[in-house]
């Protein structure tokens, strides 16, 4: 609950700075996008025997359709620009499916006092669902009458809301765990190629803070190997592409009022 809390506290002061800001400049534009990444899946089988890990491994080479896919939807708005350098910040919702073959830590989505039977399970599918902040820090590095080429970077925190693990071997058994929690801040640079009113920004990961999913790795050693840190920086490779479409919603209004006039 606490964690809920904070989140929506953080959303409310993100959108006051961005309301405060247009009302000064009431000429900045706000923006919508539509994003997706491919992600080299997360292939490491930590705290598996080495029978189990073979079996893991069999098993995955039979799909090789296995990168993490990454996709969403981001608002939000210019808020700062002194020549060309800008600053953009939105809200954004998100949702990360991974298809990989791997051991379920099903006891750590138990709620108290629920029964458990400690035997050991797989899964083959586990999903995010995702809010967040982007705050993105650019450079416009080339600019003409209808278009402009922008570096920067993207700085992205993620808050889960819900967890998703589908059990392999067994019909219709998935497990849904709804709790709010952090899940990572990126750090994505990109190259943004803009015409008009339409932008497409390509981007790289070069670093996250992540925290670990229990449900996936186990933090105490069984004698097989764990991830004991709450927090790793571990980055798989990851590509991405954003579609934007920017608009200036006071010109708008304006226009509306002077044609109901």
């Amino acid at each position: 609950m606490k964690d809920k809390l904070r989140f929506i506290v953080l959303l409310l002061c993100t959108q006051f700075f961005i309301g405060s800001s247009l009302a000064q400049n009431p000429s900045k534009q706000f923006y919508f996008s539509a994003f997706g990444s491919l992600q080299k899946v997360d292939d490491r089988l930590i705290g598996t025997s080495d029978s189990v890990k073979k079996n893991l491994q069999n098993q995955n080479e039979k799909n090789p359709n296995n990168l993490t896919k990454h996709i969403g939807f981001e608002i939000g708005a210019l808020v700062y620009q002194h020549k060309k350098i800008f600053v953009n910040i939105g809200l954004s919702y998100s949702f990360e499916r991974n298809n990989f073959y791997r051991v379920l830590n099903k006891d750590v989505l138990v709620k108290p006092g629920d029964p458990f039977f400690d035997v050991m399970r797989y899964m083959d599918t586990y999903n995010y669902y995702m809010f967040g902040v982007v705050a993105s820090i650019g450079d416009m590095v080339i600019i003409t009458k209808h278009s402009a080429i922008n570096i920067g970077i993207h700085i992205a925190p993620n808050i889960k809301y819900k967890s998703y693990y589908k059990e392999a071997l067994v019909s219709s058994n998935e497990n849904i765990y709804n709790k709010w929690d952090f899940f990572s801040i990126e750090f994505n640079p990109f190259v943004g190629l803009r015409y008009r009113d339409v932008e497409l920004d390509f981007y790289y990961r070069i670093f996250q803070i992540k925290k670990v999913d229990r449900a996936i790795f186990y933090k105490y050693n069984t004698g097989y190997g764990a991830i004991e840190n709450d927090f790793e920086t571990y980055n798989p490779t990851k590509f991405g592409v954003s579609v934007k479409y920017l608009f200036n919603l006071f010109k708008m209004k304006s226009n509306e009022k002077r044609m109901s006039e």
